[in-house]
């Protein structure tokens, strides 16, 4: 999604609201001060806050840990001393209940009519979602759904360029140019969902989820998924309130 669109508009416009219709994005809008003034319902459910009055009107060092606070603070310094963007940042997210996710951030300065910086406006999406919320270049369609029908195979960066009609570091960079991340870390990502979905609809084994999502075995597959999510798949289980003997 591109929010350029958005860098201009007034802070009385409406328009953001629609962003309470986008699931899978977490949006929000600060004042030049660092004050949320609109977050939707996705960033509610990434930090588990129950109410827009638990966030609106409130710094990130009040909603956030120190550490994170800083983070945010610092990348939103860089835009109000006028840097253009930050476009598909790679950030680790901590929500209430601990879970550690990796999301893809993009933020936008906001000028009044002269065309002095009065709030930041962003998005930022869980890189397992990254498909369904990135608009790709049209060229790599055909390599992103032999992706989405191969993923448990060992996919060969040679096989999706000449799928895309580049050589292999033409789609290297383009590839990382949309997504911010190499096929390899891609194909994992989707692996990675594969994995969650399973745990979520059906009883299989560990064992058995990691043969079928592509990895050498649990092991492999345990790292890589608490490496993004935070958490073990027992602990992701338990979370879900799902039945969590489900090892070898």
């Amino acid at each position: 999604m591109d929010i350029s669109k958005f860098q201009n508009l007034t802070l009385e416009n409406n328009c953001f609201d629609i962003f309470d219709y986008i699931s899978d994005i977490i949006f929000f809008l600060k004042s030049k001060d660092g004050v949320f003034m609109k977050v939707n319902d996705a960033f509610l459910k990434a930090f588990g806050y129950t109410s827009k009055t638990d966030v609106i009107g409130k710094t990130d060092h009040q909603l956030f840990s120190k550490e994170l606070a800083e983070m945010y603070k610092y990348s939103d310094r860089q835009l109000l001393g006028g840097e253009l963007e930050i476009y598909q940042k790679e950030e680790t997210i901590y929500s209430q209940d601990d879970s550690v996710n990796k999301y893809l951030t993009t933020k936008f300065p906001i000028r009044d009519g002269n065309g002095e910086i009065n709030a930041i406006v962003g998005i930022t999406r869980n890189i397992l979602n990254l498909r369904e919320s990135c608009q790709s270049t049209p060229v790599l369609q055909r390599a992103l759904d032999f992706i989405d029908e191969n993923y448990m195979e060992d996919i060969k960066i040679t096989t999706l360029s000449n799928m895309s009609n580049m050589s292999d570091s033409t789609f290297l960079r383009t590839f990382k140019k949309d997504f911010n991340l190499t096929p390899k870390r891609y194909i994992i990502s989707r692996r990675l969902k594969k994995v969650a979905e399973y745990l979520d609809q059906t009883n299989k084994s560990f064992c058995e989820i990691s043969i079928l999502c592509g990895f050498s075995d649990q092991s492999h597959m345990t790292r890589e998924f608490r490496k993004v999510t935070g958490v073990t798949p027992t602990s992701y289980l338990r979370r879900s309130k799902l039945e969590p003997e489900k090892v070898c």
